[in-house]
């Protein structure tokens, strides 16, 4: 009897290859602690809000909290990298996701499993994703959200098929939690309530009867499947009722102070950043266009990008849902990522690069599948080649997107803690500043003796009582006479002042 284990492990290489390659690739590059690599820049805040139990700026991201102070109790490394580390495996988790939703999609075959992985190994090379998996950031817990949605929707139930409301309730449980890590979630709201919930069915061959010779097309909702969704949504969505309770923990930051329904409902609608979505300065339309341009067109190569175009076009085979979904998808990311009016907006395009993934997937198992009918071999001879593009393209991002010796953050920390004064007023102005010295004194536990004073957060009743509370003996006004600033300088005349900038090099001023 042959025992040979190669059938199975044919069946689990391309699995392997996703965990070993990117695995590896990202293992090298990952950050090794606090970082502003890849527009990481956020990274102090999440994690000093997550190690705290306190809430993070606009929208809160309940999930990502909570996921984030899980990972942090790893006994490995820094904290920062234990948080880094939360990227990177759901960066590998949605790859693999990528793969099974693929698989599941056009077939076991073949052709489909080699399709599957350089569809998997596309996305995962991709600039924009890989930048994203090796710093502290949302996004690739995003992805993964938004990748499961997928599986779920478009995998026929395969994993819950005998359980259906089981399946429809967890669609709506993985939409809920999805909405409370990021609230670009809302985008996939359409296919949660519509895909396999509007059932259509031709009237002239119902239930395999004649019933009309003039067939049109009924449309039915599926109730009882809306409504476990609803119900798995809300279940979801009850993450939110997290922020009351991290408001309430006595952390030095909570942004917005949610513990009213006013305040949550600033936290949560992000309020903060409105003004992005309808200031538009002039020239501004231009330069987004030559930005967005030059950063989409490094992500997949010309290459990926002509297979992804074959592949929409050849989606119709596979499922004219699927097709139509996935291009509704792609285009609201697309849109959002190009009128959203930051410097760093064009990380959205990660969630659009998802979808075109698998339509390169598609596009790769089409071509393989005509080159090989023309002659035999041939579609293993174009397999190779395009494995060798990704490997190609794979070490050219390799030096784009490498984290792991940026120390930007960590040099800047350290030199304030070492510069500043006993007892010094610390101004700070941005996020690199303000969250770098979050960390080193919330969480690092440095130089407690300092008060980090974010000048722009000032004129907020919400963040004047989070600093009395953090520093019970700083004079902090209840009106400004003059600018916030100069007000709190002006109660704490025997502290020396300091006031930090980052540009090139980080920089601290101090007088007395």
């Amino acid at each position: 009897m042959n025992f040979s284990l190669w059938p199975k492990i044919k069946n689990w290489l391309p699995q392997l290859v996703i965990l070993c390659v990117l695995g590896m690739a990202y293992g090298l590059s990952i950050a090794p602690g606090l970082t502003w690599a890849n527009n990481g820049a956020d990274g102090g805040d999440l994690i000093t809000a997550a190690a705290t139990g306190g809430v993070a700026h606009p929208t809160g991201y309940p999930t990502y909290l909570l996921l984030a102070r899980s990972f942090q109790m790893l006994p490995v490394g820094s904290i920062a990298f234990r948080t880094n580390l939360l990227s990177l495996v759901f960066a590998i988790l949605t790859l693999l996701l990528v793969y099974y939703t693929f698989v599941h999609l056009t077939g076991p075959f073949p052709e489909s499993r080699v399709a599957g992985l350089f569809a998997a190994l596309a996305f995962g090379l991709s600039p924009l994703f890989w930048s994203q998996a090796v710093i502290t950031e949302v996004y690739t817990v995003q992805t993964f959200f938004e990748a499961l949605l997928l599986f779920l929707l478009f995998s026929h139930g395969q994993v819950l098929k005998h359980h259906p409301i089981g399946l429809d309730f967890l669609i709506g449980l993985v939409y809920g939690l999805a909405m409370g890590n990021h609230l670009t979630t809302i985008f996939a709201f359409p296919l949660v309530i519509a895909v396999g919930v509007i059932h259509t069915e031709n009237a002239l061959n119902l239930q395999g009867k004649t019933i009309s010779n003039n067939p049109k097309t009924r449309w039915s909702i599926r109730w009882k499947v809306l409504l476990y969704r609803i119900l798995g949504a809300f279940v979801g969505l009850m993450i939110y009722l997290s922020l009351y309770f991290r408001a309430r923990s006595g952390s030095p930051v909570n942004w917005g102070d949610p513990v009213t329904l006013k305040n949550l409902f600033w936290l949560v609608s992000g309020k903060l950043y409105a003004a992005n979505l309808v200031a538009f300065p002039q020239g501004y339309l231009a330069i987004k266009l030559r930005a967005w341009v030059q950063v989409s067109a490094k992500q997949v190569g010309i290459i990926g990008l002509i297979l992804g175009l074959w592949g929409l076009y050849c989606a119709k085979n596979v499922s004219r849902e699927f097709m139509f979904s996935t291009f509704y998808l792609f285009v609201a990311f697309v849109l959002f990522s190009f009128i959203y009016s930051t410097s760093d907006s064009f990380v959205y395009l990660i969630f659009a690069l998802l979808v075109l993934s698998l339509w390169v997937g598609i596009g790769t198992a089409e071509t393989i599948k005509w080159v090989s009918k023309i002659r035999t071999g041939l579609g293993v001879v174009l397999s190779l080649i395009f494995f060798l593009f990704l490997a190609l393209h794979g070490l050219k991002t390799y030096n784009l997107v490498d984290a792991s010796k940026n120390t930007d953050a960590i040099a800047f920390g350290e030199k304030v803690m070492t510069i500043a004064p006993p007892q010094a007023l610390v101004f700070t102005e941005g996020d690199k500043d303000s969250f770098t010295l979050w960390y080193y004194v919330y969480v690092l536990k440095q130089r407690q003796d300092m008060v980090v004073i974010v000048t722009n957060l000032l004129p907020y009743d919400w963040y004047r009582s989070t600093l009395r509370m953090t520093y019970p003996a700083l004079s902090v006004p209840v009106k400004a006479t003059e600018s916030w600033k100069a007000s709190v300088i002006s109660g704490n005349k025997d502290r020396p002042v300091c006031s930090t900038v980052v540009l090139n090099q980080g920089q601290i001023n101090c007088w007395q």
